[in-house]
């Protein structure tokens, strides 16, 4: 993974933290809440996974 696919891959995340902030904001549901915030940490994870990955194109 390339510096610049790192940095858009971060915005990409960002963004949809963004978006999913605007979705709790305006529905206010506690079980959308909790469904949002762990759809939010299993992107983190993801990201954070495939960032500290090294290799070839499988990247294992």
């Amino acid at each position: 993974m390339t510096r610049t696919d790192k940095m858009l891959a971060a915005l990409a995340v960002c963004l949809f933290l963004v978006f999913l902030g605007i979705v709790i904001w305006f529905v206010r549901e506690i079980d959308l809440v909790v469904v949002t915030l762990v759809v939010a940490g299993l992107a983190i994870y993801d990201f954070w996974l495939e960032s500290r990955q090294q290799g070839g194109a499988s990247g294992r």
